[in-house]
């Protein structure tokens, strides 16, 4: 039986990939967002990155999906407050993905790592219930 040509597995599972987060509640999705975010950031500052622009762009870019998750129904106001959060964390990655600023993607990492263990103890009370 010939085997399965190695560019077809990649596209499952970016397809299954794709399912599991259109399927998954947002809580788990924004989660793993940030965690993107997270993990491109660090890559960015570790000691020898070749590209760290481009760790900065993807997690600009992860930073403009958070947007698709706010509740402006339920919660105007709270909706308000991460919008202009997530707007000045955009603010701050963009000139570093021309011109990388470890001080800055330190700053920003800060900030969505702490959103990060909101959302994880959020999620963990949810679960209790």
């Amino acid at each position: 039986m010939p085997s399965t040509p190695p560019t077809i597995r990649p596209r499952a599972a970016r397809g299954y990939r794709r399912i599991s987060i259109l399927t998954a509640e947002p809580a788990k999705v924004i989660m793993e967002l940030l965690q993107g975010a997270i993990t491109s950031l660090s890559q960015a500052n570790r000691e020898g990155s070749i590209h760290p622009e481009l760790d900065v762009a993807r997690a600009l870019s992860i930073v403009g999906e958070l947007d698709l998750f706010l509740d402006f129904d339920s919660e105007p106001q709270v909706a308000k407050n991460f919008m202009t959060l997530y707007a000045h964390l955009r603010q701050r990655l963009g000139p570093c993905c021309r011109k990388f600023d470890p001080e800055v993607s330190k700053e920003v990492l800060s900030v969505l790592s702490i959103l990060k263990e909101g959302w994880v103890e959020v999620h963990r009370k949810r679960e209790r219930r």
